[in-house]
């Protein structure tokens, strides 16, 4: 079977949790003898053929569209927002080559909205199945994260909401022959909007052995300053629902309990605004020399796997996480993982048994974790062990991808 992945946004230097997603579900379907084809929008302001591109590198086909903003009297930082954080595109490229390119048998939408109307349209018209895949939450968020992503909006005229009307774009969940989501919640809430629509709780997996490999001196060769400190890392995109702020007001308590430990946040930005705001809130503590802003890496980039091996703990304090690919990435690196409670990490992580825990706002529990963590090897050492054995039994790439290629083959017979 050969399989078109559809993407909202692909740009490695902007890499962020669909695209390790999408990467390693495309590996486990290569291990079960499906290929993929990933068909994203064109970069802006670069060539193809000067960024770098771990999905070709892989093995994987990508193929680029045209696509555009559909929103008058924004902005080009509202812009720029838009398209890093959920702006709803549309193309008519995408359709072309969807529907020119006969070879695909079945089509996999990553993307709602607009552009997840093309996708249905083109299967309509070809009588071939597709599936829509849930990334980022749609009804499994919080108001204030919802507020957040249609912020840029402010002040524009979005004239879309006519391709919008014409694709049925707000149909797309119940047209499409299958939904798919990442957590349980969403697959509940889903259910309930959509009884009678096929809705898989599908999560996401990671290959374990690609971890294994030592690469804490890269790491260390490219940030010198960490040598030979401890510290805890924040993964993911600099923007206001992964909460990076409200972890800086703690780190005051933190620096004073440990005197030698480092913040590290890894990620690009996706809201420029807001890392004016964290660098500033660092720069009034004085922890510049102490917190560390990283920039964005692929999933498979050496600096940042060592950067994850080297770390003694992954925090991750998001609003909302409807999955948490990084606490996957954190046990197969042997790093201990502490969550805000979202619903990503409750499904994940049984509080003191392979990971930590904390609510939204209690500071006082979450420097205590913290302060657990660095002074207790062996508990961590503990946790660490099982949140591996639950990688190993439960996320790896090749029985997910077995599990999704059984749904796309049943939905190829009932074609």
């Amino acid at each position: 079977m050969r399989v078109a992945h559809i993407l909202r946004k692909y740009n490695a230097a902007e890499w962020g949790g669909t695209e390790t997603a999408l990467a390693t579900l495309m590996d486990g379907l290569r291990a079960h003898d499906t290929s993929s084809v990933v068909f994203a929008p064109k970069l802006s302001n670069q060539s193809s053929d000067t960024v770098r591109d771990p999905y070709s590198e892989a093995g994987h086909e990508v193929r680029r569209y045209k696509a555009f903003m559909p929103v008058l009297g924004v902005s080009k930082e509202q812009r720029e927002r838009l398209v890093g954080v959920g702006g709803n595109l549309m193309s008519v490229d995408l359709f072309k080559q969807l529907y020119r390119d006969k070879s695909l048998g079945l089509l996999h939408s990553h993307v709602l909205n607009r552009l997840g109307g093309v996708v249905k349209l083109v299967a309509m018209r070809r009588k071939i199945p597709f599936v829509v895949s849930i990334h980022g939450g749609k009804l499994d968020l919080p108001e204030a994260v919802l507020d957040e992503l249609i912020a840029p909006l402010k002040g524009g005229f979005e004239y879309g909401k006519l391709f919008g009307a014409l694709l049925g774009s707000r149909n797309l969940l119940a047209d499409a022959d299958a939904v798919v989501t990442c957590n349980e919640v969403e697959a509940k809430l889903l259910r309930e909007q959509h009884p009678g629509q096929r809705i898989l709780a599908q999560p996401h997996g990671v290959n374990y052995q690609s971890y294994q490999r030592d690469f804490r001196e890269d790491a260390m060769g490219a940030f010198p300053a960490l040598r030979g400190k401890g510290y805890c890392i924040m993964l993911g995109r600099i923007d206001e629902v992964k909460n990076h702020e409200w972890v800086v007001e703690q780190a005051e308590e933190l620096f004073r309990r440990h005197p030698d430990l480092h913040l590290v946040f890894a990620g690009p930005t996706t809201s420029a605004r807001y890392e004016e705001t964290v660098r500033s809130a660092i720069s009034a503590r004085g922890f510049e020399g102490r917190i560390h802003l990283t920039g964005g890496f692929s999933s498979d980039d050496p600096v940042l796997l060592g950067l994850l091996q080297q770390a003694r703990l992954l925090i991750n304090a998001s609003l909302s996480e409807t999955f948490g690919m990084v606490f996957l990435e954190a046990w197969s690196s042997g790093t201990a993982v502490l969550g805000s409670t979202t619903s990503g990490a409750k499904s994940m992580i049984q509080n003191e048994v392979n990971g930590w825990l904390y609510e939204h706002g209690d500071a006082a529990r979450f420097v205590d974790v913290v302060d657990t963590v660095m002074r207790n090897p062996e508990i961590t050492a503990t946790a660490v062990g099982k949140g591996q054995a639950l990688v190993k039994s439960e996320f790896d790439n090749a029985i997910l991808g077995r599990r999704l290629l059984d749904l796309y083959e049943d939905l190829k017979g009932k074609r």
